[in-house]
């Protein structure tokens, strides 16, 4: 029983094995390994799926979906970047490492905070759930403009630069702009486009979503082949 068992978990392995590697055999993850895809290939992965549901309550899953219907974009999209701001916790309360006073699901800045009627101080004391409401009101402005991740991103890091091409050069050295977010210069140019602004998201989104792909794909195979004991 127990040898047979041990038999059948080393063919999940295989089988697993196979659906992995047949995944990143795609041109999406050859897009992947060049550091600037792009995550719309994940819109409508299946119904009710999202990146990163594991770590938020289903209360905050169901209201990014339903902001992500009234704004015109990918829910994915949006828990991409809301995980890159907070380091994948989802905290309404985690402040900016550097100092600037940002907090919060998209890092409001205090002055971002006053313009939306509220201060960092009493967004760090709501729960997530509440907070996304200010994260809707945030980006309502650029409702329906929104349609792909490096959109969702600006809308965060620099809004005027919302429906601009992704070769669009956001900061040149050497403005304090530039050294504060220097890390996005990811070929060292002294500048950093929109294109390069976006691609760790990118690629954290895509590593998010091989990963959950390769778990379901583990638990399936697992699944089936206990089905026949």
């Amino acid at each position: 029983m127990y040898r047979r068992l041990a038999s059948l978990l080393g063919m999940a392995c295989a089988v697993t094995g196979v659906v992995v590697a047949a995944t990143l055999a795609t041109p999406t993850a050859a897009r992947a390994q060049a550091f600037f895809v792009d995550p719309s290939v994940f819109r409508g992965v299946a119904d009710n799926r999202l990146a990163w549901e594991q770590d938020v309550t289903e209360a905050f899953k169901q209201k990014v979906f339903e902001m992500c219907r009234n704004l015109g974009c990918d829910p994915n999209h949006l828990m991409a970047t809301m995980a890159f701001e907070t380091g994948a916790t989802f905290s309404p309360s985690i402040r900016n490492r550097a100092g600037s006073g940002a907090i919060g699901l998209i890092q409001f800045m205090p002055r971002t905070a006053k313009g939306l009627g509220t201060s960092t101080a009493e967004l760090a004391k709501m729960s997530a759930v509440d907070q996304l409401d200010f994260v809707a009101k945030h980006l309502e402005p650029k409702a329906g403009k929104l349609k792909s991740l490096s959109d969702v991103y600006m809308s965060v890091l620099l809004p005027t630069k919302v429906g601009k091409p992704d070769h669009t050069v956001l900061f040149r050295r050497p403005s304090k702009a530039y050294r504060q977010n220097r890390g996005l210069d990811l070929d060292r140019s002294g500048t950093i486009t929109k294109r390069e602004a976006a691609a760790k998201i990118a690629k954290l989104l895509e590593d998010r979503m091989t990963s959950e792909s390769r778990i379901e794909s583990a638990a399936f195979a697992l699944s089936h082949l206990l089905d026949t004991l």
